[in-house]
Formats: structure tokens, sequence, C-alpha cells
């Protein structure tokens, strides 16, 4: 397993700071439209992280790269429903399937 690193520099000090990869596989039939991921405990959603017109079609994997921490990940599917995986870990390489983590919700999150 390959990771990617980068370094920052804090007060003459530099940090190595893991990035990590969230494997989302859509085991479900409806096709994924929207994937909006924020950093757990914070408020605001961030933009639709799939491109213009990407869908997560059914069987398939998409993987998102990011740094390591905890994470809310909420899907939008082509059905109109809402699906939500809370305080996600993220550290190094993570596979995930929405019918086994996350949640079925009947209201949208702000």
């Amino acid at each position: 397993m390959k990771k990617a690193l980068s370094f920052v520099m804090v007060a003459g000090f530099i940090f190595s700071v893991s990035a990590g990869k969230y494997a989302l596989t859509n085991d479900i039939d409806p096709d994924i439209v929207d994937v909006f991921i924020r950093i757990a405990g914070t408020y605001e959603w961030v933009d639709d992280w799939l491109r213009v017109d990407e869908v997560i079609a059914t069987d398939s994997t998409r993987v998102f790269g990011m740094e390591n921490g905890y994470y809310d990940i909420k899907l939008f599917d082509d059905l109109g429903q809402w699906w939500l995986n809370s305080e996600v870990p993220i550290f190094g390489y993570v596979d995930s399937e929405i019918d086994e983590e996350f949640d079925l919700i009947d209201d949208d999150l702000d």
C-alpha cells in the first residue's frame, strides 16, 4: 500500500501529514448522484465531491483523497433519498459500502 505524504512547516518545524483515501462502493440499486463530506463535528457541508455529470453507479467504486481524520459523509441517490455515515475514521486507505455502513434518512441534513 502506498501512502501519499505531504509536509507542513509550523514555527520552523516540519511535520509529515499523511493523506487518506476513502473508497466508496455503491452496493445499492440507485446510482449515487451527490457526495458531501465534512469534518466530523462541523456544521457546514462543502460542495458536492463528484464532478459535474458524474455518478457512482451500482457496483462501482469511487476513491476520494483527503487528509487523515474523522468525517461525516452524506450521499444523495437518484431516487431522492439521503444516506448518512457519521464520524468515519479515515486514516490511510478505507473501504466503505453504502448498504453496510450508511443509514437511510428521511430528511435532508443541514
